[in-house]
């Protein structure tokens, strides 16, 4: 099921959860499970570790830092999966030839894909998750993954065994649809139609296979089909009830169930309306008729996504009878991918080269954040408001020239400070910092710049002015008392005058 499948399934649940105008709002709960983004767990790790690496370069947007962790991905991937060719005995080889060929089509056809890409992003994908390898390379790792599998032993004549290799995937289709298990009177007409036209593909595509990827990608859309182990997927939870929205069939007591608690649920929420808008006559009327209509629908349902769908439909009409005007729009299919691609656009105005390490790391986490925050929005003016401070926020992040700029700044000021203060040789601190400013000036590093700034640092605080008073005859104390005069003050404040005196020469 594709994604935007999945967000226009638990649109429902975006849709009621806050609505302001009902006093109902929240009964309505999205649960959502953050998918891998493989299905092989072993792939799905690989992918995981790649993620991490990534941000371990702290999100380096450049094209060779992502092709190179690719290409290591790849070629420990292969490393781990794939057999050596050649065994201890010249005669025996680990594979067939026409599946040694398959392996090694498949290694080019990643690395070429690598090679040739003209951006970082024709190479990965953003998630939630983190950075991820894009999905057409994970495809490949995954028929890496199956073909080094079939060895001589299972595969020992290369493309003359595909027939018996066909027959063994018709069995494994026939397993996995086994009616015994799951009788067509579980199923309405319409999920039995789909249960059977699913086997009834897949044994025909079975049937056309050419080659060993052939059957590696029959099998990919088989584990996706698989009505006994059905994967962990989001839905809605209505007071406290779960219905499922991601399967791809549903039986006939998933659905009673779900109708069961749409009914309820819908009649629950006129009447809450209805008695906080007691005095609109007019407007319960048209509630009225809408729920009895929504009743008969859901009644007739046969379609589990369709009557989701319908779900939402009414409680927007419901809401446009009992309009409010400060209502939020709900985000509905679309305008969550919509949001993200808004976001990327921003995203990718930004460069690593222009950011000291510190800086880029913020910045990578705080896009990583974002997109967290916008898979969670549940209104597209909350989306709206995410996105617009995820742009105020990259615009206060300082760039290095900005950087570089209010640190050059910061140390002139120093060096002003220096230069009014009086107990510097003013001839001499004027000179060091005039130098020092034109040294600062050219520095194009903020390494450049501190280092500047000690040298001149150092030189600046050799201009203070110190004093040598010779006396013939030391003055010994205690200190001659002349009425209304203390000796030692006397003495201190002399010494001070001839100090400014000496710093104004």
């Amino acid at each position: 099921m594709n994604k935007k499948k999945i967000i226009m399934l638990i649109s429902v649940a975006i849709v009621v959860c806050l609505i302001p105008s009902t006093i109902f709002a929240g009964s309505i709960k999205k649960h959502k499970v953050k998918k891998p983004i493989h299905h092989d767990k072993q792939i799905n790790r690989m992918a995981n570790e790649f993620s991490k690496k990534y941000k371990e370069d702290n999100g380096e947007d450049d094209l060779s830092v992502v092709q190179s962790l690719l290409r290591d991905l790849v070629n420990y991937f292969w490393a781990s999966e794939v057999k050596d060719y050649d065994t201890a005995d010249p005669k025996k080889k680990t594979y067939s030839k026409d599946v040694w060929s398959e392996l090694n089509e498949v290694y080019r056809v990643i690395n070429t894909k690598i090679n040739n890409a003209k951006s970082p992003y024709d190479l990965i994908q953003m998630t939630a998750l983190g950075a991820m390898p894009s999905n057409d390379i994970l495809e490949q790792l995954f028929y890496m993954k199956e073909l080094g599998k079939m060895t001589v032993q299972i595969v020992p004549n290369g493309y003359k065994d595909l027939p018996e290799q066909r027959k063994e995937l018709n069995k494994l289709i026939e397993k996995t649809f086994k009616y015994k298990s799951r009788p067509k009177s579980i199923y309405n007409d319409f999920y039995w139609g789909k249960y059977c036209d699913a086997k009834k593909s897949l044994k025909s595509d079975a049937k056309r296979i050419k080659s060993f990827r052939d059957i590696v990608k029959v099998k990919e859309e088989l584990s996706s089909k698989n009505p006994e182990d059905p994967e962990e997927t989001s839905g809605i939870e209505i007071d406290g009830e779960d219905i499922p929205t991601e399967q791809w069939v549903y039986t006939n007591k998933q659905l009673d169930r779900a109708k069961k608690i749409i009914s309820r649920y819908s009649a629950k929420l006129v009447r809450k309306l209805k008695n906080k808008h007691n005095k609109e006559k007019k407007n319960i009327k048209l509630a009225d008729t809408l729920l009895k209509k929504f009743n008969k629908t859901v009644k007739n349902g046969y379609d589990m996504d369709l009557m989701v769908k319908q779900l939402d439909d009414f409680i927007i009409r419901l809401d446009k009878i009992f309009e409010d005007k400060n209502m939020k729009h709900p985000m509905m299919t679309g305008d969550r991918e919509r949001a993200k691609k808004r976001l990327e656009a921003i995203f990718m105005d930004y460069r690593k080269k222009d950011y000291s390490d510190s800086n880029w790391e913020n910045i990578m986490q705080k896009h990583s954040d974002t997109i967290e925050e916008l898979e969670d929005a549940e209104y597209i003016e909350d989306a709206d408001e995410i996105i617009k401070n995820f742009g105020n926020a990259l615009k206060k992040v300082p760039t290095k020239a900005k950087e570089l700029k209010l640190q050059r700044k910061k140390y002139i000021k120093i060096f002003l400070k220096m230069e009014k203060a009086s107990k510097y040789d003013k001839k001499k601190i004027h000179k060091i910092i005039r130098k020092a400013k034109a040294e600062l000036y050219k520095a194009d590093s903020l390494e450049k710049l501190k280092s500047v700034y000690k040298i001149y640092l150092k030189k600046a605080k050799r201009t203070v002015i110190t004093f040598k008073i010779k006396v013939k005859k030391p003055v010994q104390g205690p200190y001659p008392r002349v009425k209304g005069f203390n000796m030692e003050e006397v003495i201190k404040f002399v010494l001070h005058l001839i100090r400014v005196i000496g710093s104004q020469r």
